[in-house]
């Protein structure tokens, strides 16, 4: 949901479509659909390029494949992953963060592991930066604090672990907050 925009991005019939809504109008504005090898969206944000402030939808698949899609022009990506070695997250990817200027981001799944990438967008590439593996298996979220100095995640053991996002280290684990 984007309240400036007055867009939301739903779902489709089709697991590996998404569509964009104007809220106004109560009507589908885009439909984006991946490749079918894809699998199932699991995961849409809205987001700007830095270099035009243009608004464009991101979206992460059960292959770990990152899309970034224009609202301009959605019958293709304008910014994927080239070929199945490049893929960000070769497991499936549940749920992903991005920085304030949307050049950088994290990626989290089943698996124990983090993946930092970064986006250039005059190139239009995602690129695998870092992987930090975690304690224990499974992350349904994730968020980066606006003055990108920590981030946290929200692990399937019910726990809120908070890192420093420029050494990528845990400094905090939050152990009772399931309400």
């Amino acid at each position: 949901f984007d309240q400036d925009l007055g867009l939301v991005i739903s779902p489709s019939t089709d697991p590996s479509q998404i569509q964009v809504w104007d809220l106004k109008t109560c009507q589908p504005i885009c439909k984006m659909e991946a490749a079918e090898k894809a699998g199932m969206c699991m995961g849409t944000k809205f987001i700007q390029n830095p270099d035009t402030g243009e608004p464009m939808v991101a979206s992460i698949y059960e292959n770990g494949e990152i899309l970034i899609w224009s609202l301009r022009s959605s019958s293709e990506p304008l910014i994927r992953c080239l070929d199945r070695k490049s893929l960000l997250y070769p497991d499936p990817a549940l749920c992903f963060a991005f920085t304030k200027d949307h050049r950088s981001g994290v990626l989290a799944g089943a698996p124990n592991r983090l993946v930092f990438f970064s986006i250039d967008f005059a190139s239009r590439t995602i690129e695998r930066t870092e992987e930090t593996t975690i304690t224990n298996p499974g992350v349904s979220e994730l968020q980066i604090r606006e003055d990108e100095k920590i981030f946290v995640t929200a692990g399937w053991d019910h726990r809120l672990r908070v890192f420093s996002w420029k050494k990528r280290s845990p400094l905090a684990i939050l152990k009772h907050h399931t309400k």
